[in-house]
């Protein structure tokens, strides 16, 4: 232990030598150890600081202004606030205040105007806001998460977060805080990161005035409820990705400078957000480097110069039916579309189709031979193609992009899958009963589903054309989250599924006589409640015990029987 006092300049003392504290040399505080330095009327502190308890903050009490030349930490149990810190200008290295059960208030940093690495906060449940005033720059990212409690605790929670002169950060992440309603960042001009506002239930509004460069993702997402309006005037360069998605309320995403995004432009998801404003702000992007996903938006809200909607579905018993719906020059129909039993062999006249918001059924039309007239139709919740004799291809959705079910059966003329070539995303894909199919190449874009069938498909002879399949992960109460492959007598391989990496649910190889290997499973991510191989004539067993050691974990199911017990594995 030893006496210290600290000089504030050449003339007078901050402290006489009998009012001077005791200092553990152990406990980061200011010393002459600390190589304290004079810098005007400022102290610089040169070394970490730690704040465990309260002594440790009455130790910077009397300090009316310093630097940290290094890291401040705030870490206790019993810490309600940091108003000691009141004279703290600077940090040079990374602040974490994490983790206090009864910290109330971070105000006491109201002077801190630059933090030179990241600076977190995190984890306290009684802190109700986050106020900043002079905060200008932090180089590292700036992450504010799980503040104030969690959803079953009692108090208002993190209510506000106010930083009024930020300027710049290396990255933005707000997620998880309760109760929070206000994000006021109104000069904040630059994220050389990822900006992201994610997973925050009460927040109404997000306003950017300023913000102009987002280095990385811009990210606003799961907003539950109430947010209803994001807006980013002045917004014009987003390096990485756009996403936009799961905001249940919001109605109004609007970035009307923004001239280029790096990667993928999401919008998805939101209920209440026109999905055609939402379009147009995507063809006004000047440069995209990735995809375009507008999807499972309002489909039903108007825009200037959009078709119009049929609300209430449509029934098209024959040509005529077709003509009239061409006379209204509606692009999008709300219900289901029915057509079936018709004598129809395209669908010529339905080109300003874009959109059908409920089922859409082609059933039993004897003379089908093209879905021709279809070729703009981009989103179809729920497609079912069945029983048409004479089709032989899905030309005709050349532009279909997603649907949430996607069932292929019994269409006796089906050779081929093309015309599905920009499908990206079907939560249910199923391909039954198609004695004639004998590819399924043109599914090379689809990425992810919940539940995949491959069945009864007599001359199908491999699953080539998934190779950009990354996952089928479902909903286990349903029963998604399944790979089927069954009764197809002529499939010989699955390598198809070679870049597979997440199944959460079960696999099912069941009664495919030529199958001979199962090369093209192999390890991947999720948790697999069931593997079932079974009456799979010349599959060797060994196969299957080798797929079962490399997936199948205690919490399997696992059924192997009927397979070809004398075959050999290379």
């Amino acid at each position: 232990m030893r006496r210290l006092c600290l000089v504030a300049s050449l003339a007078s003392f901050v402290c006489a030598l009998a009012a001077c504290g005791d200092v553990e040399t152990a406990n980061p505080a200011p010393s002459a150890g600390a190589n304290q330095a004079q810098n005007g009327t400022c102290v610089t502190i040169d070394q970490d600081v730690h704040i465990d308890s309260p002594a440790d903050l009455t130790r910077f009490a009397r300090l009316g202004c310093f630097d940290i030349n290094g890291s401040l930490a705030v870490r206790s149990p019993t810490v309600r606030t940091l108003d000691a810190l009141s004279g703290l200008r600077s940090v040079s290295s990374a602040v974490s205040i994490y983790d206090n059960p009864r910290l109330e208030s971070i105000d006491g940093l109201s002077s801190l105007e630059q933090v030179g690495r990241h600076f977190d906060i995190a984890g306290n449940p009684a802190l109700e806001a986050v106020r900043l005033a002079s905060l200008e720059s932090v180089a590292g990212s700036l992450k504010i998460y799980r503040n104030g409690g969690d959803f079953s605790s009692e108090g208002p929670g993190l209510q506000l977060i106010e930083l009024s002169s930020l300027r710049s950060t290396g990255g933005f992440l707000i997620t998880g805080n309760r109760g929070l309603r206000s994000i006021r960042v109104p000069n904040l001009a630059s994220v050389d990161g990822s900006f992201r506002i994610t997973r925050q239930e009460d927040i109404t509004q997000i306003r950017l005035p300023s913000l102009e460069t987002v280095a990385a993702l811009f990210e606003i997402s799961h907003s539950f409820r109430d947010l209803t309006t994001v807006d980013a005037p002045v917004l014009r360069t987003i390096g990485g990705s756009l996403l936009v998605e799961r905001n249940a309320d919001l109605e109004r995403f609007s970035a009307p400078g923004l001239e280029s995004v790096g990667g993928d432009f999401t919008i998805q998801f939101n209920r209440n957000l026109a999905e055609c404003e939402m379009e147009a702000l995507a063809a006004s992007v000047a440069t995209i480097g990735g995809e375009v996903i507008v999807l499972e938006n309002d489909y039903s809200a108007d825009c200037p110069g959009d078709g119009c909607i049929i609300d209430g579905g449509l029934v098209i018993d024959d040509r005529q039916d077709i003509q009239d719906f061409q006379a209204t020059g509606c692009t999008t129909i709300v219900g289901d579309v029915v057509v079936e039993g018709t004598s129809l062999q395209d669908f010529s006249g339905m080109e300003n189709l874009r959109v059908v918001d409920g089922e859409f059924f082609i059933r039993e039309n004897r003379r089908l031979t093209s879905l021709r007239g279809l070729q703009n139709m981009r989103i179809a919740k729920r497609l079912w193609i069945e029983e048409n004799p004479r089709l032989a291809s899905l030309s005709g959705l050349d532009s279909l992009e997603f649907t949430h079910f996607l069932q292929i059966r019994d269409n006796a003329s089906l050779a081929s899958l093309a015309g599905l070539e920009l499908l990206e995303s079907a939560g249910r894909l199923i391909l039954e009963g198609n004695p004639a199919l004998v590819s399924i190449e043109a599914l090379l874009e689809l990425r992810e589903t919940h539940k995949l069938v491959i069945r009864d498909n007599q001359s199908l002879p491999d699953v080539d054309g998934l190779d950009n399949l990354r996952q089928v992960v479902g909903n286990f109460a349903l029963e998604e989250g399944l790979l089927i492959i069954e009764n197809n007598p002529n499939l010989i391989n699955i390598e198809g599924f070679n870049s597979l990496t997440t199944i959460r649910g079960g696999i099912r190889i069941i009664n495919n006589d030529a199958l001979e290997r199962l090369t093209g499973l192999s390890p991947f991510r999720g948790l697999l409640f069931e593997l079932v191989i079974v009456d799979n004539d010349t599959l060797p067993t060994c196969e299957a015990l080798i797929l079962q050691s490399l997936i199948a974990s205690d919490f399997t199911d696992v059924v192997i029987s009927g397979n070809d017990d004398t075959g050999v594995c290379l």
